[in-house]
């Protein structure tokens, strides 16, 4: 569900925090100011874990000839475990540098990663404590979250600690976390974090402006720990890698459907489908499901790609001026 103070935080964020030149412009809306009190309070509390993301996010640094392009990363551990993107590791057991935000540099290797969804590892080799984020829960955030994304953005620069900026959560698409977090060259496979400091995503693609991006969610790194201390480098099908089919959903809704880039329309609804059943109609607009905002037709088939047939999901409409929500129990795909 939506949370009635995000909007505000984030019109907070523009209005009050010195980081604010570097967010985006804040999209219109119509939930009351914030009071001075509570933009002091948002801003104390975004100062006391900000330089503690910018700490925990490091620099890559691969020797020449390697065929890598660097990027950044973010330590999760004191030993040094380091989560980035695939596509800023060049193979499995590469040596290379990191570079910290106080200027040390320190030798690491690479361990798994998995290409079509774009998530690697990293171990920093040297013996030592280290700062490090913890891991959040990519699921349970909720639109409009204020997050904060870091990264040496257009590449490392001598002296120039990672940049830090602000941003907001705003759904999911082909299962990455989307967000107006501004990604640029040199950012990727830094840290999204939420407002306590933890971890939730990382950075992958920028998608139509680089206020529009898409980030890994943490806990993909999670279900695939073993595989990635492993060293285990693969590719699910259907999003980097195209050598195969993109996964469908194996669940079914029962309706004929497209995506404005603000919602999806219901063009269709086949009769005594789960759709049907539960009530929607056609012109009706799905303007989220499960708490998570849908803009496209995509947005609403990768929510349904885990689910069996008997799962329920709560869609959030708009009929006319009426909106509502509505829970449907989906069926089996029936591809004949």
């Amino acid at each position: 569900m939506r949370h009635p103070l995000f909007p505000r935080l984030a019109t907070a964020a523009a209005l009050c925090l010195p980081l604010a030149a570097l967010l985006p412009p804040p999209a219109p809306t119509t939930a009351d100011p914030l009071s001075l009190e509570e933009l002091l309070q948002i801003e104390a509390e975004i100062e006391q874990v900000a330089e503690h993301c910018i700490q925990t996010t490091v620099g890559l640094i691969y020797p020449n000839g390697s065929g890598a392009g660097g990027g950044s990363g973010v330590i999760i551990s004191a030993d040094g475990w380091i989560l980035t993107a695939a596509h800023c590791i060049p193979k499995a057991n590469q040596s290379l540098r990191v570079l910290l935000a106080d200027g040390r540099r320190l030798e690491a290797i690479t361990h798994g990663k998995e290409s079509g969804r774009d998530f690697g590892l990293i171990q920093i080799t040297e013996e030592g404590e280290w700062p490090y984020a913890e891991m959040g829960d990519s699921d349970s955030l909720v639109q409009d979250q204020l997050l904060l994304g870091v990264g040496h953005a257009d590449g490392i620069k001598e002296g120039r600690p990672p940049v830090l900026r602000l941003g907001t959560y705003d759904g999911t698409q082909r299962g990455f976390l989307r967000s107006t977090c501004i990604i640029e060259p040199g950012d990727s496979g830094g840290p999204v974090f939420d407002q306590n400091g933890h971890v939730v995503g990382i950075n992958s693609q920028i998608e139509v402006s680089l206020a529009q991006n898409l980030h890994v969610p943490v806990n993909r790194y999670q279900q695939n720990w073993d595989r990635l201390i492993a060293s285990e480098v693969w590719s699910e099908r259907g999003l980097r890698n195209r050598a195969g089919p993109p996964r469908r959903p194996k669940v079914s809704l029962g309706i004929r459907a497209r995506g404005n880039g603000e919602a999806v329309e219901v063009t269709g609804v086949t009769p005594d489908s789960p759709a049907a059943l539960a009530g929607l109609k056609m012109g009706d607009l799905i303007t989220g499901v499960d708490g998570v905002r849908i803009r496209r037709k995509g947005d609403l088939a990768t929510h349904m790609l885990d689910l069996e047939s008997g799962d329920q999901i709560v869609l959030d409409l708009r009929r006319a001026e009426e909106r509502f929500s509505l829970t449907v129990e989906v069926m089996a795909r029936d591809d004949s």
